[in-house]
Order: C-alpha cells, then sequence, then structure tokens
C-alpha cells in the first residue's frame, strides 16, 4: 500500500468506515511515552478513537516483529494481528495501577467477583443465564480450545472448521494431533454464507467437534438465529461436539445482530459445548 496513492493510515481507516487512525508510521517522530500521554475526549465521546498512537518500540508484534522480520520500512497499515490500536480503557488502566501498589505477586484466589462479572453481563447484554457450576475460567482462547480439543477428539479424529476461518485455529488442531475437516462457504453475490449441505456431508464417524466461530473470523458474518439452530440439530443428529467461540460477538457494528449459540436451543441442544469467558474484557485478552 503505498502513500503515494493517498491510503495512508488514516485514509485506509475512513474508506473502511472508521474514524480511528492505527499507529504511526515508521519514522514518524514523537517518543512512546509521549504518544501515551492523556489527551482530551474529542466532543461528547467517552473514548479518544482519533488519537494517533506509537506502538513502535514497545516489542509490539503488530509493528515490532514485523520490522524485525521485514524490516523497518514494511509497516504502513498494522493488519497482522487482530491487536487494539488504541488506549486501553481508562478504568482498566486505573485497576491496574492500584493493584501494582499492592507490590507483592504471590498466589492469588480467584474472587467470587470475577465469575460472578462475566455472568452479569451475559446475562445483560445477550440474556444468557450460565449456570455458575459449569463456568470454567481459561487463560485465553487457545488453551480453552485445546482443552476441549483433548476431551472430545482423539489424536487422528477430524474437526469440522466453516472455511475461510481463524488461522489460529490450525494450531490448535496440529497442537492436539486432531486434523481439519474444511467446510468452505459459499460465496454468493460478494458475501459468505452456510453451505449446509456440504457441512453434513463432511461428518463421519472420524468427526467428533466442531469449532464454530461466531460472528465469524474473517468473513464478519453474524450467524442468524436460524443458521445456528440448524448447524446445532446437524451436530446433535451425528453426535458432534460443537465448539463455540464468540470471542467477536462485543464487536458487531450497526445493522448486525449478534445470537449466542446457547440461546438457539432446538429439541437437545444442551450436547453443544461452549467456551465462555470475560466479554466486558475480551479485547484485552490473547487468543
Amino acid at each position: 500500500m503505498s502513500h503515494n496513492e493517498g491510503l495512508n493510515r488514516r485514509a485506509f481507516l475512513r474508506n473502511a468506515g472508521m474514524t480511528a487512525l492505527v499507529g504511526a508510521t515508521v519514522g514518524t517522530g514523537g517518543s512512546v511515552a509521549a504518544a501515551a500521554a492523556r489527551v482530551a475526549l474529542a466532543g461528547t465521546s467517552k473514548f479518544d478513537f482519533d488519537t494517533p498512537y506509537n506502538r513502535f518500540g514497545t516489542d509490539s508484534v503488530k509493528y515490532d516483529q514485523q520490522i524485525r522480520v521485514f524490516g523497518k520500512d514494511s509497516v504502513q497499515v498494522g493488519m497482522g494481528i487482530a491487536d487494539m490500536d488504541f488506549r486501553c480503557a481508562p478504568a482498566i488502566t486505573k485497576a491496574l495501577t492500584e493493584r501494582l501498589q499492592h507490590e507483592n505477586w504471590g498466589y492469588l484466589d480467584m474472587p467470587k467477583s470475577f465469575s460472578e462479572g462475566i455472568i452479569s453481563w451475559n446475562k445483560k447484554r445477550y440474556g444468557i443465564d450460565i449456570n455458575p457450576e459449569m463456568l470454567v475460567i481459561t487463560t485465553g482462547v487457545h488453551p480453552g480450545i485445546i482443552a476441549a480439543l483433548k476431551t472430545f477428539s482423539p489424536p487422528g479424529s477430524k474437526v469440522l472448521l466453516n472455511t475461510p476461518t481463524y488461522n489460529g485455529f490450525y494450531g490448535d488442531l496440529t497442537y492436539t494431533g486432531t486434523l481439519a475437516e474444511e467446510n468452505p462457504l459459499k460465496l454468493v453475490n460478494g458475501r459468505y454464507s452456510l453451505d449446509f449441505d456440504d457441512f453434513e456431508r463432511r461428518i463421519s464417524s472420524e468427526t467428533k467437534t466442531f469449532i464454530l466461530c461466531n460472528p465469524q473470523n474473517p468473513t464478519g458474518n453474524c450467524w442468524s438465529a436460524e443458521d445456528l439452530t440448524r448447524l446445532g440439530e446437524i451436530c446433535l443428529k451425528h453426535k458432534v461436539v460443537v465448539l463455540a467461540d464468540e470471542l467477536h460477538c462485543d464487536f458487531v457494528t450497526k445493522g448486525h445482530k449478534y445470537t449466542p449459540l446457547p440461546l438457539c436451543r432446538t429439541r437437545r441442544l444442551s450436547t453443544t459445548a461452549s467456551r465462555s469467558r470475560p466479554r466486558a474484557s475480551r479485547s484485552g485478552w490473547p487468543r
């Protein structure tokens, strides 16, 4: 992407329908400390999504690693990893700062308020009732998926994926010795949709699990209740366990609706396994 073509960082994001600038280009003046200085919020906005924020020189995978691998002029628009380019929410920074004052990092107990926050967020925002006794906390999506695959999918068994999909799932399959069974999405009039007939044809006695990405990465689809119900019925029929990665649920754009898989119950979809994690702070957690 050449700056000479008018596709600089700000122009790129504005053309994509966003009003934020992600980082600064290589060679931009100003220190990281200066870039991290507080700025007044524009207008009545609660958070500032328009101020340049320089992440170079902070050991960032998204920027510094790219420079190390591909050279200092290789980054013009950072799109290599799902990593925020904006300041962390002030409430999070404040809470971490206060915790730092304790100055002791021994083994910590998990407070009850942590799981209560997850449960109340899901209930308030999505109408999901989570049984506290069935809630398991993991350190990220990958540890959760790997643990579930090790439980339900023996090495050599197949895992269904709607493709194109998040490439990190393939690493989980490699780690667990399982094999990808790809169900390509159909591209119709410029939009991806599910191919249910192909999905069911790909299920065999070796297929033990299906990793559902909802909202879907990278197509951005928010699967409808009808889509999810049909997928669930097929998996229930063939005794395939569903592992639902719903990481992007809080980033659904206007005009679209995220439907949680647990709300799409038909007959006995209780066989569906859904990964839960604190959605209010998902953007700060590594996949």
